[in-house]
């Protein structure tokens, strides 16, 4: 059983006939010292020193409730006494002041450490339509309950015009668009993230410290995503697409051609083709899907052919393209695409290759290999079985062939 008193330590008596006081913590034989900044002198001292100073004793019984109450609600079992000291000294943390906004920007910060940036923007976008909602820029995490998260899905639905800082520091009205269910689903899935790593940062289970006893999630439901719509060029579009002739070196020379990489190399994400080194005539492309690398044990990794179409188009962009994150590079891609009278985006360079593959006569599952997702209903066998990396070559193969049809036909 732990115990803590007050005291004084003789040798440690300062220069200027002074001591400090500290609590004297015992756990399990061993014990450890709490510095207080509290200093006595001879006078305010028993010939024991013991405190006799009544105003200074009352002071610090106050500091000694409260480490003993501490002590009374944590399981000390499997604890050390440095561990027990580090944890009775913690500052007090509880739902009222921990601030939900700041939690948001210390995760997104730590992400783009991490090179994790590929949801980064919807973190943005949460945090500042919480901003918005609340009309605060601090947000306790106790604010973050199930009734105020079907005040706030009600709240995205209507949408509106907020007064918002730019980076100029100016005051500018936003209009924040009306969101359908599957924008809704994606601002919750942010909200549950950063709610269940406060949990992780500041509950302790093990010693019973919980700073967060509520969780809004058990009340409040996530949606099930509706099915988007279908982001497949027609025969048509993609026939025009590959039959333009931009001007070398512009903006819509380096869409066109981006879209066609992603389309060859079976959707390869734009994050993926940012990252690429320069290509020195490999027969394959192989690398970790940036999106899901860091939820799956196989670093999601997979290693595409290239064809002959991929390989003029790996020559010139890849490892030579300037853009600072992914979303810039994105928009300058749909920016392109726009330029040319075009009305689709980067994406649907991925779903066209999944549709048409299907088209192709491709199985599902051969499909999923392919676009280098991972199929649940397999997940342990997976960690046993040796990729074939043909299974892609052949669903590519079935997916150029059939563009090439297309442009033919043109």
């Amino acid at each position: 059983m732990a115990t803590i008193a007050i005291t004084i330590k003789k040798p440690e008596q300062k220069q200027d006939g002074t001591w400090r006081v500290k609590f004297r913590l015992t756990h399990e034989r061993k014990v450890a010292y709490i510095n207080t900044d509290i200093y006595v002198d001879r006078s305010q001292l028993t010939k024991s020193l013991e405190i006799k100073d009544q105003d200074v004793y009352i002071l610090l019984n106050d500091y000694l409730k409260k480490y003993r109450n501490k002590l009374a609600s944590i399981s000390t079992d499997h604890m050390n006494v440095k561990e027990l000291k580090d944890e009775i000294t913690k500052k007090d943390i509880n739902s009222s002041n921990i601030d939900f906004i700041e939690l948001i920007d210390d995760i997104r910060l730590q992400r783009t450490q991490e090179g994790r940036t590929g949801d980064l923007n919807m973190f943005r976008t949460v945090r500042n339509r919480l901003v918005d909602y609340f009309g605060s820029k601090s947000v306790p995490i106790s604010k973050i309950t199930s009734q105020m998260l079907f005040d706030y899905e009600r709240h995205l639905k209507m949408g509106g015009i907020f007064l918002r800082r730019n980076k100029h520091g100016e005051i500018i009205e936003f209009n924040a668009k009306k969101l359908e269910t599957n924008g809704i689903i994606k601002q919750m899935v942010v909200i549950r993230t950063v709610f269940n790593e406060g949990l992780k940062r500041f509950n302790n289970p093990d010693t019973g410290y919980i700073s967060i006893p509520h969780y809004p999630i058990i009340r409040y439901k996530i949606a099930k995503p509706k099915m988007s719509k279908h982001r497949v060029l027609s025969n048509e579009t993609f026939s025009a697409l590959s039959n333009h002739k931009p001007r070398r070196g512009s903006a819509k020379e380096m869409a066109k051609e981006i879209f066609l990489l992603s389309f060859y190399m079976c959707g390869m994400n734009a994050v993926d083709i940012l990252k690429l080194p320069k290509y020195n005539g490999e027969k394959r492309i192989e690398y970790n899907r940036s999106k899901t690398k860091d939820s799956r044990n196989d670093n999601a990794f997979i290693s595409v052919k290239v064809t002959e179409e991929a390989k003029p188009l790996l020559k010139k962009w890849a490892g030579k393209i300037k853009y600072a994150n992914r979303e810039y590079f994105i928009r300058a891609i749909n920016d392109g695409l726009k330029s040319m009278g075009f009305e689709f985006t980067f994406y649907y360079a991925r779903h066209t290759f999944a549709t048409w593959a299907q088209r192709s006569g491709a199985p599902i599952s051969d499909i999923a290999i392919a676009l280098n997702h991972v199929n649940s209903k397999y997940k342990i066998t997976g960690v046993y079985v040796e990729p074939d990396w043909s299974i892609i070559d052949k669903v590519q193969s079935s997916v150029i062939e059939y563009a090439k049809n297309i442009i033919l036909a043109k």
